[in-house]
């Protein structure tokens, strides 16, 4: 486990009573923690009297908001309370609650079941409250996966609402009385869950399988709620206790044990994937997508319509809406780096050096392109220039300074660490306010670019154009579309895997980032070092 969600992080801190409140308005954390978590999902701030006017605090349960009020000494009244229209999560075990997220689209599953809306799953689970309130035999109540999912934690403080309370004595005589009665084994744990989850599977109309949905679920449930930076050597920190045992191979980084068996079913294939995720595992029933113009095949997470946006603006315009163009991160890039001028995608640069003798059906798409604007475009620089020092700016030093001590490190830490390395003692609260500064230079993209880079400033930071375009005897374009290129790169690493040393030069904050990039056409990994300050 190299890579962990702050959701789920912070929701085990939640679910295990270290944290009261959390600063959100994302509905995750009311489906991962339940009615433990209570969230300000927005506030408004008075700059002239510098005091919060109004706050907007939100629960998964009902009794968690009426205990916030109750010890603010707030009535909840219509005024200052707004009852959800469907409260779906109130006493839904978190099977449940995965299931729910699933059906009305999550990470997981984007979009959903089809068909499936919060009113229709709203009414189906009143529909089945109905039935045993009538006198149907419900043969599981439990509120819990397994038996560790539901039992509360000995530091979980308040709120004996949340729906991972166990059960009560009633229930538990209830559910014994009727296990005889059980014929088909509970997938979920949770008989409310077992029937949500079939009638998905009738309403789908992409006729995905109970497995699929259920894994989709799995994969909410058993994300490990580890810290980011925690060392991968650690044991996995699970919100509801440890999966079942075999987990789908589809969530075997799930598992605490990296050897550990994984079930088949559902089938799984391997995607090339994109330069944020790398070859990874997808669900074969949930469909695969070609791109049109590398001809590769990717799970339908890692490509896109490229003409989704002209569409939306069509459709508000009801004009003809045109045919869709599925493409690939990478070729996605190839649009971005033609500019405004006419794009040549990824098959035609690959023909076009075939008829040249120079194309090899395992080269990648950033291969091909640097081989089509080397050998067909012929894309040169003239560094004999007579003017080429005044049009260089950059490096200001040698690489030298890289390793003699000149750039004076001040310490040392890996990105994967987050911000943790911002509470480092080492630091002093002026060094502190110039990395903060540092930091939001990296995210600061130009308001009023040229014409010529209008499409590039809508996806590269300012301080990668400027390095780009100060650094090159030319306009810096090819290496600006080298940084998008390598971006959408599977086989590049990305920035959370590399370490950084914060330096201080000349009274200013800077880093110097050590990191390993894949060379075109050649196997191993090369190590590479850049250093830089806000301003230059």
């Amino acid at each position: 486990f190299f890579f962990y969600e702050a959701d789920y992080a912070i929701c085990y801190r939640v679910v295990n009573g270290k944290t009261d409140i959390v600063l959100a308005n994302d509905c995750d954390y009311k489906v991962a923690a339940g009615g433990a978590c209570l969230a300000i999902s927005d506030f408004k701030y008075e700059s002239r009297t510098k005091t919060i006017q109004d706050i907007t605090l939100t629960s998964g349960s009902r009794m968690t908001i009426e205990s916030a009020a109750s010890a603010a000494g707030i009535d909840l009244d219509k005024k200052h309370y707004k009852a959800a229209t469907y409260p779906l999560l109130d006493n839904a075990s978190p099977a449940l609650r995965a299931l729910i997220a699933v059906g009305t689209g999550c990470d997981t599953l984007p979009g959903g079941v089809s068909g499936i809306a919060v009113k229709g799953i709203s009414n189906f689970l009143q529909g089945i409250a109905d039935s045993s309130n009538a006198g149907a035999t419900n043969t599981n109540t439990a509120d819990t996966i397994g038996p560790t999912l539901g039992s509360r934690s000995n530091t979980d403080h308040r709120r004996e609402d949340s729906s991972d309370v166990i059960l009560d004595s009633a229930q538990k005589s209830n559910a014994a009385s009727n296990t005889e009665e059980e014929t088909t084994p509970s997938v979920t744990g949770d008989s409310r869950a077992d029937r949500l989850l079939e009638w998905y599977v009738e309403m789908d109309a992409k006729k995905r399988s109970g497995a699929v949905l259920w894994t989709c679920a799995q994969a909410l449930l058993y994300q490990p709620g580890n810290i980011v930076g925690t060392s991968p050597l650690l044991p996995p920190l699970y919100l509801h206790g440890p999966p079942p045992s075999p987990l789908p191979k589809y969530l075997q980084q799930y598992n605490s044990n990296p050897y550990a068996i994984t079930k088949d079913e559902p089938e799984t294939g391997v995607c090339p994937g994109n330069g944020i995720c790398g070859k990874h595992l997808y669900l074969k029933e949930d469909g695969v997508v070609t791109c049109t113009s590398c001809k590769d095949v990717f799970c339908r997470h890692c490509i896109k319509d490229g003409n989704a946006r002209e569409n939306t603006m069509r459709k508000n315009n009801k004009e003809k809406l045109l045919p869709p163009n599925m493409c690939c991160t990478m070729c996605s890039s190839v649009r971005i780096l033609a500019s405004d001028q006419e794009h040549i995608d990824v098959g035609a640069m690959k023909e076009k050096l075939a008829e040249l003798n120079c194309a090899d059906n395992d080269l990648s798409p950033s291969e091909i392109m640097y081989l089509y604007e080397t050998l067909v475009e012929k894309k040169t620089t003239d560094f004999y220039s007579a003017d080429i020092e005044s049009k260089v700016e950059l490096p200001l030093l040698p690489a030298k300074s890289l390793e003699d001590g000149t750039l004076n490190p001040i310490l040392t830490f890996d990105f994967e660490e987050g911000a943790r390395v911002m509470r480092n003692e080492v630091l002093s609260i002026d060094q502190l306010i110039k990395l903060t500064d540092l930091f939001a230079t990296m995210v600061k993209f130009e308001s009023d670019p040229p014409r010529k880079l209008n499409r590039l400033a809508k996806v590269l930071p300012k301080i990668i154009l400027d390095f780009a375009d100060k650094s090159r005897a030319d306009d810096g374009l090819r290496l600006m579309g080298r940084c998008i290129r390598h971006a959408m790169d599977s086989k590049t690493s990305p920035l959370i895997a590399a370490r950084a040393s914060i330096f201080e030069h000349n009274g200013e904050i800077g880093l110097l980032i050590s990191h390993t990039m894949q060379p075109s056409f050649k196997d191993g990994r090369y190590d590479t070092k850049v250093a830089f300050r806000a301003d230059k």
